[in-house]
């Protein structure tokens, strides 16, 4: 432990000698009263100026044959890019010499003479800089300026004198520095006697005094700070903070390398009190429309936990390259040294949630002329907690755009009018894939298993219109799947078991299934006449689609192993190993039956505005089943969609045509009625001070208001009447309502019932809420909660407050139920938001965070 703090106080000792040896003859100040041409360069006095200069004043006096030009009184000077604004002005051409000050034109109450018009110097491309007294030499580019001011990302200083002694380069003396805009009376800043600004680069000063309202609270020997905008190189400032099994640490100290705009990396170091260093680093790089990609890497030497000596790592990548416009690549992965890594390392919630990590690489081309598409792709994938594994390398797909078959054939172009075979259109597509497991088993050993196969699928559909009114699409698809190992099977009489081996041998297996549908759409018109809604239209869509399905285990096709085993028959799927699943075996012919209703209503005012809004959409299908010997029909799904108070409200339901028994299951009676066993419902709600506030008069009512009221006036005009004598109450109240306090409360409410569960659990509620309320300018609070309403409590809630202190901010946050609660006051700057108190309350720690 001594050895750690040991080298790490000579760590931050060596750093301050050397940037003391690297900056002792670069902060040195020259504190001189005047600025004489010959104290900063030796003049040519031959030398003219660069350029012509146009100044304006309200008074102009001109000496030295012209060469000494005094202007008084909003006086304004250009040369060059510069511009100078004061109230007085003296430029001497022949020395290339420029001053500007105020002028005192009253006393303050103290006696103090009150100066206006202060001069303001602005050079493009940097911040204007003020200050009580600027002197400029036009010929060497140095000045120096009096109590002055400017502002800079990413704050404001202020200096007794600051000189500039190149294009980009300011020394101030006895500066301060400081986020506050109240430059003159910070709330907090940095105090230095010596600071060299490098204009757009960074900020050199030593030695530096926090302080916060004018009290010291900290003293540096030196400090170096960004002056840049954007990215850029520099040193990382370390967060500080303590952990309960890493102590007290100093988290992301570093470099951060911005080399160009298309590449970043960032080397990052952490020190624990009590585990020693940990190392991350992080590489981006993004070159638009070509590539783009991330690199992270993190190395930790020892255990969060015990703190003994174990390598633990992890990397991770992606990238994403487009070759041309036709060709592209893309892939991501994670690796780590352990499973326990991210759970245990990683200060990302959903990071340590995360139970599988996943790697993949992608290669994709299409062909413009043909448009046919080429992908070929390779993964992996890891269950953290089992230890199972899979893979798949390669999986190769080939799709063909879909076409009709009469291009495919002929190879013309089909205009708009077609005849049926015409219009007849088919897909294709390949694959071909090689996947792999390694599964956990109940011994505790690994079972490693793989496969792999081809498949070619195609498909025919058309559309074509029948008896005028409705639409029908016959629609046909074939499978072919080819694998390079079948199952056989026999049995064996003496052990009385089927016994299965894998043969290799080439098969193909050949399916397809069928179907049609019949659609047509209908329309109605209702006038209900209540208040304004005049009209009521009515869409209905009908649908009946016919689906068959042979079945793929009958002697027919051959893809099964008949095998009896004493009078019993068992059927062995020859392609169980498949790649691409088992044969199927079911028998499909089905019928499947949808309505699709939509209501739209109409709107007239008096005046004859039309507006139309949308009433209800409500859609139900089932399906019938030609095979089944009992429970033909299926359950009838409902979706059902409305406006209310604005919001949108949707719920599901489903009906079933059948009884149900003491368990709940369906038998082969009907119901009179279809019986609901399942509902679905979720509504939000959004109110605030918008709400309920009345819409703005339109401007031909407020001319008419203001019309009526002129008449009023003129017909009035010469009466005096009797009024009693009123205090201005009204005017009170319409101050009240002017009084503006932004708030908002929102409701979430889910509700689902299942007949088929226990009694106990088949209502269940969901209730969520948040309200947040701005009682001033700067006081913000905010609150949110869950409800068990099964339980009738809370189970969880959230407040939080936040005060804008200017250029400070305070937040607080609090939930009550697990006992936690966070404190922090901090500078608003961003860079400065390590300056911050903090407080908090935790109910447990895990890891390193």
């Amino acid at each position: 432990m001594k050895f750690r703090l040991i080298f790490l106080f000579a760590f931050l000792l060596i750093g301050y000698l050397s940037a003391q040896n690297a900056s002792s003859d670069t902060l040195s100040v020259e504190a001189g009263d005047s600025l004489k041409t010959d104290s900063t360069i030796t003049r040519d006095k031959g030398s003219e100026l660069k350029g012509p200069i146009k100044y304006k004043a309200e008074f102009i006096a001109l000496s030295d044959s012209g060469n000494v030009i005094e202007l008084i009184g909003d006086a304004q000077l250009n040369y060059l890019n510069m511009e100078l604004k004061a109230a007085y002005i003296r430029l001497n051409q022949r020395q290339k010499l420029l001053f500007a000050s105020g002028l005192a034109d009253s006393l303050a109450p103290d006696s103090t003479p009150v100066v206006r018009g202060k001069p303001i110097f602005k050079d493009v491309g940097q911040d204007p800089i003020t200050g009580d007294q600027i002197e400029y030499n036009f010929e060497t580019k140095r000045g120096k300026v009096i109590m002055g001011k400017t502002q800079m990302e990413p704050g404001f200083y202020r200096g007794q004198r600051i000189y500039r002694i190149a294009d980009s380069t300011l020394l101030v003396q006895d500066g301060i520095f400081t986020s506050c805009e109240y430059i003159d009376h910070p709330h907090f800043y940095f105090q230095s006697e010596k600071i060299r600004v490098k204009i757009k680069d960074k900020i050199v000063a030593r030695p530096i005094t926090f302080y916060i309202a004018d009290i010291p609270l900290a003293w540096f020997p030196f400090g170096i700070f960004p002056n840049k905008r954007g990215r850029h190189s520099g040193i990382v400032i370390p967060k500080y903070g303590e952990g309960a099994s890493t102590g007290r640490f100093l988290r992301s100290f570093g470099y951060y390398w911005a080399p160009s705009d298309y590449f970043d990396a960032a080397f990052l170091m952490d020190f624990y009190d009590k585990i020693g260093f940990a190392y991350r680093t992080s590489l981006r790089y993004n070159v638009r429309y070509k590539l783009n990609g991330r690199f992270n890497g993190e190395y930790f030497p020892r255990d969060p936990t015990t703190g003994r000596s174990v390598e633990r790592w992890r990397f991770r990548f992606n990238h994403r390259q487009i070759i041309d416009p036709t060709m592209s690549i893309s892939g991501s992965g994670s690796f780590s040294s352990d499973k326990q890594f991210a759970r245990q390392l990683s200060p990302n919630q959903q990071d340590r949630l995360n139970q599988n990590i996943t790697s993949h690489l992608t290669f994709s081309k299409r062909w413009k002329k043909s448009q046919i598409s080429l992908t070929i792709n390779a993964s992996r994938n890891e269950n953290l907690q089992t230890g199972n594994t899979s893979y798949t390398l390669p999986n190769v797909n080939v799709n063909f755009p879909n076409k009709t078959l009469y291009e495919f054939l002929t190879g013309n172009k089909l205009g708009a009018q077609r005849k049926w075979y015409q219009n007849i259109y088919f897909n294709l597509s390949s694959q071909m894939v090689r996947r792999g497991s390694r599964v956990l088993q109940s011994d505790s050993t690994f079972k490693t298993t793989s496969t792999q196969g081809a498949r070619h699928q195609m498909g025919f559909s058309t559309t074509t219109k029948i008896f005028r009114y409705f639409n029908i699409s016959p629609n046909l698809s074939l499978t072919e799947d080819w694998v390079d190992e079948i199952v056989t099977a026999q049995y064996d009489p003496q052990s009385k078991t089927i016994i299965e081996k894998k043969k290799k041998q080439f098969a193909a297996r050949h399916t397809f299934s069928a179907g049609v549908g019949l659609k047509t759409t209908l329309y109605g018109l209702f006038e209900p006449n209540i208040g304004s809604l005049k009209y009521i239209r009515h869409k209905l869509d009908p649908s009946v689609s016919l689906r068959y399905t042979p079945d793929f285990s009958s002697p027919f096709f051959g893809y099964f192993t008949r095998i009896d085993t004493g009078g019993v028959i068992t059927k062995i799927d020859k392609f169980k190993n498949s790649p691409y699943g088992g044969t199927p075996t079911s028998r499909t012919q089905s019928l499947r039956i949808s309505v699709n209703n939509f209501f739209q209503g109409k709107l007239i005012d008096k005046e004859g505005k039309e507006k139309k809004i949308d009433l209800l959409t409500a859609n139900f299908s089932t399906s019938y089943n030609f095979l089944a010997d009992s429970l033909k029909w299926g359950n009838i799904s409902g979706n059902f969609r409305t406006r209310i108070f604005g919001r949108s409200f949707s719920f599901r339901t489903v009906h079933t045509l059948y009884q149900l028994n003491a368990n709940n299951r369906r038998v082969n009676r009907f119901n009179a009625f279809p019986k609901l066993i399942y509902l679905n419902t979720s509504y939000n709600l959004r109110i605030s001070e918008k709400t309920f506030q009345k819409k703005k008069k339109s401007k031909e009512e407020t001319k008419q208001a203001a019309a009526d009221s002129v008449a009023r006036a003129l017909t009035n005009e010469g009466i005096l009447e009797s009024q009693d004598i009123q205090y201005d109450e009204e005017d009170y109240i319409n101050q009240a309502k002017k009084v503006n306090i932004p708030w908002s409360l929102s409701f979430n409410l889910n509700y689902t019932y299942d007949r088929l569960r226990d009694a106990d659990n088949r209502h269940r509620i969901g209730l969520s809420s948040s309200a947040s309320i701005q009682l001033t300018k700067n006081w913000k609070i905010s609150w949110n909660a869950i409800f068990d309403v099964k339980q009738r409590k809370i189970a969880s809630q959230n407040f939080s407050i936040y005060r804008d202190l200017h250029c400070w901010e305070m937040s607080f946050n609090w939930q009550p139920e697990i006992g936690y609660y966070f404190f922090q006051i901090n500078v608003k700057a961003s860079a400065l938001q390590d300056i911050k108190i903090t407080k908090r309350r935790a109910t447990r720690f895990s890891g390193y965070y």
